[in-house]
């Protein structure tokens, strides 16, 4: 099923193509990163391919831009933010299943505390504190802006401390953010911490 919802609506519901990082930096010396793919046969292939390759590597900031790439630098962030992105999208143009477009971007975080678990990522309670209130659609600008060198969200550990270690936090948080209603199934992840 979630083959032929891309298969079938990736070349209408993306007809500009699929961004994920910073597409800003345009300058010769370009320090804020992309990965697109293109509303095109060739594009739409490419993600596929991408979507289901392994990732290598830890999870960081792209390092360079690319274009209907197959593979990435990042690690599996870059993988977890455009399959979002798809989420995302495919539920606000309607052609996922649902009953109510943008419902899924619009959920929001709620009811974390010092000790909830995304993953195997343990949340302080400044983390559980920044994280309650963003929705789904604010989680992945923020993600987008890691991957592009814009800085970490408030609610991961911060550079200065581990870089590393925020950006696999945020790779934990998409991963529980996109198998929510994997195959029509409502999550105990979505069910314990997402809300209208």
């Amino acid at each position: 099923m979630p083959g032929q919802l891309f298969d079938q609506n990736f070349l209408t519901t993306f007809a500009r193509g699929l961004t994920i990082g910073d597409p800003t930096d345009t300058s010769p010396t370009d320090t804020k990163h992309d990965a697109t793919w293109t509303a095109t046969l060739t594009g739409q292939s490419a993600l596929k391919t991408y979507l289901t390759s392994a990732a290598g590597g830890a999870n960081t900031a792209l390092t360079a831009d690319t274009t209907n790439a197959t593979s990435t630098s990042g690690g599996e962030l870059p993988r977890q933010t455009a399959a979002l992105t798809l989420n995302v999208g495919f539920d606000n143009a309607n052609v996922s299943g649902g009953t109510d477009p943008g419902f899924f971007g619009d959920l929001t975080l709620c009811h974390l505390a010092a000790g909830s678990i995304i993953g195997s990522w343990t949340l302080s309670a400044a983390q559980a504190a920044a994280l309650n209130g963003q929705s789904v659609s604010q989680v992945l600008a923020a993600t987008n802006n890691a991957l592009g060198s814009d800085g970490l969200p408030a609610y991961v550990t911060p550079c200065g401390t581990n870089c590393n270690q925020g950006m696999g936090e945020l790779n934990q948080l998409m991963t529980q953010l996109n198998t929510s209603f994997d195959a029509c199934v409502v999550s105990s992840f979505a069910t314990a911490f997402l809300c209208k």
